[in-house]
């Protein structure tokens, strides 16, 4: 089984997925796993690695993953890479929501989580349609879009569950 989780910046996927992926059995693979491969062909500290630099390279490596089954893929190109995969999950949140949570976390004010959130998306949705031609906020490639705004994680998991439930039956 392969799974893709997409969501927006400041959304926090990372805990969700790597949780989810103990619930059901899979191997978790994110975005970071893929910059510290970067890191270690390219000799690059991971905090210089541009993903935009190593378009083809990711490609690569999130399809070599999928190959390999059994796992969730927690990177943007995820959904739009693998075509095969079983279920693709869009995690969304409104930019209030998300800058609240990354004050909170970050011990920053609201409004600069806020600009944050919105330079990143600005950022990730320009790096996007560059390298790879698509547009990364267009949800139809998506099975299920889930707004997180008043879920906690285990609702949210349980959803997805449900999900993978449903679609074994049928």
């Amino acid at each position: 089984m392969i799974i893709t989780i997409t969501s927006y910046p400041g959304t926090e996927t990372k805990e969700l997925s790597k949780l989810l992926a103990l619930q059901v059995g899979l191997r978790y693979f994110s975005a970071q796993e893929i910059k510290k491969r970067l890191a270690v062909e390219t000799n690059f500290p991971i905090e210089k690695i541009k993903e935009e630099e190593f378009t083809e390279k990711i490609k690569q490596i999130i399809e070599g993953e999928a190959k390999k089954n059994d796992i969730i893929i927690d990177h943007t190109l995820g959904a739009w890479t693998i075509n095969n995969a079983d279920l693709k999950v869009f995690l969304k949140s409104y930019k209030k929501v998300r800058a609240k949570t990354m004050s909170e976390k970050q011990k920053i004010p609201v409004g600069d989580a806020l600009e944050e959130i919105e330079l990143k998306e600005k950022e990730q949705e320009k790096s996007f349609l560059n390298n790879y031609g698509i547009n990364i906020y267009d949800l139809q490639v998506y099975d299920l879009v889930i707004n997180m705004d008043k879920l906690n994680q285990d609702s949210t998991i349980g959803i997805i569950k449900k999900y993978l439930e449903k679609m074994h039956k049928e």
